[in-house]
């Protein structure tokens, strides 16, 4: 079973803020796309999109959740589009903001 993972987001923001570098202990793997990821507040600030090799090798490429929804509800079937509590509560690390 997968854990959850402590991290640090690195540099600006790219694409227009659509996207965070974040390195972790260990990198993403095929299977974790689509993974949330917390601030150190535990609010979700991004989702995993892709797994890195450059410029930092095994970084993480989140997507910026905000924006994501965003633009989502630019669509006429989506203008309600809004995340949900979750179930529980989230019991491990959480990533740290800079």
């Amino acid at each position: 079973m997968l854990s959850p993972k402590e991290g640090i987001q690195v540099g600006p923001t790219a694409n227009s803020g659509f996207n965070h570098t974040v390195l972790t202990v260990t990198p993403g793997i095929p299977g974790d796309s689509g993974s949330g990821f917390l601030d150190k507040t535990g609010k979700a600030f991004g989702v995993l999109s892709t797994l890195a090799l450059a410029p930092l090798p095994a970084s993480n490429g989140v997507g910026d959740l905000a924006k994501e929804l965003d633009y989502a509800r630019t669509f006429p079937d989506l203008l309600g589009l809004q995340l949900a509590n979750g179930t529980g509560a989230f019991r491990g690390p959480i990533l740290p903001q800079p």
